[in-house]
């Protein structure tokens, strides 16, 4: 696991839920990981996401390994492109990933995720969808029904600041991929902010929570401000049964046995025909001795 840091979330406290994750829900949240300066967050926001529908629909905390994704959906698609799919073989030229490819990559096989130590969670993706995102009653609608929303938006506004206060004019944008977590409100002048996670927790200043302005009033029309509805998804999440999870943890014990026997077995083998040989060549010069000399 190649995180160095594990955060509860903290909500703002000028900022008030209004759609989404309420102040109640927002504990499950994904604890905030920080992924150095890779550019794994692809895999990181969607991680987020996973744990937090968990932790929605359980009323249990788990952290998950963002790895469970990274190791193979790549190597997945290189073996298994097919039309339309061709750019999920391999990074962009900023050296993230697809969303889409991402997705489509857990639902197929219905990959499950791993815990931090190494275990097995059962937990899977079982839907997805691409949503459109153009009006204020889109966010609304689906932050009531899904609470949070796989997106992105453009590194240079959303990837070191906790509030973005103005609309940018982003051009040319590299997209970092990201949680929407709630619409919420600023207190002190009713503008609508929108809550993202992301995957750059620190121990201090900057804390993987941001906040960025979509809009002055609730009545005001919804700006796409540093282009974070460009591509948005939403997730259904489902979990084996207990009695799968340990069919799967006695397949891979059984799995470990039969190999261990199996190589046991040919190198017994291999000592077999060795001395099979060995005792054969030996008999075959005794019974055949050499000739003597008169």
């Amino acid at each position: 696991m190649q995180t160095i840091l594990y955060l509860i979330a903290s909500r703002g406290t000028s900022y008030i839920g209004v759609r989404g994750l309420s102040d109640d829900e927002f504990e499950y949240i994904g604890k905030l990981k920080n992924r150095l300066n890779t550019r794994y967050e692809w895999a990181y926001a969607l991680t987020t996401i996973i744990e937090t529908l968990y932790g929605l629909k359980t009323d249990k905390r788990v952290v998950l390994d963002p790895f469970s994704i990274i190791n193979h959906t790549a190597q997945w698609w290189r073996e298994n492109a097919k039309p339309g799919y061709e750019h999920c073989k391999y990074y962009s030229d900023v050296g993230s990933y697809y969303k889409n490819c991402t997705l489509e990559f857990m639902n197929k096989t219905k990959t499950t995720m791993k815990l931090v130590n190494g275990n097995d969670s059962g937990i899977f993706i079982k839907d997805y969808k691409r949503i459109n995102i153009a009006n204020m009653k889109e966010l609304n609608d689906t932050l009531d029904e899904y609470k949070v929303i796989y997106s992105s938006g453009c590194e240079r506004e959303c990837g070191s600041v906790h509030t973005l206060n103005y609309y940018a004019n982003s051009i040319n944008c590299d997209y970092l991929h990201l949680v929407i977590s709630s619409l919420t409100v600023l207190s002190s002048n009713s503008k609508l902010y929108l809550e993202l996670i992301d995957s750059k927790g620190r121990e201090s200043h900057y804390l993987g929570i941001m906040y960025i302005l979509v809009a002055d009033n609730y009545t005001s029309e919804l700006v796409n401000n540093a282009h974070v509805f460009d591509e948005t998804y939403v997730v259904e999440i489902d979990e084996l049964p207990d009695k799968s999870k340990k069919q799967i943890k006695t397949f891979k014990a059984l799995t470990g046995v039969f190999c261990s026997f199996f190589i046991v077995s040919v190198a017994c083998l291999i000592v077999v025909l060795y001395l099979y040989d060995k005792n054969k060549k030996s008999t075959s010069h005794e019974q055949f001795p050499p000739s003597e000399t008169v």
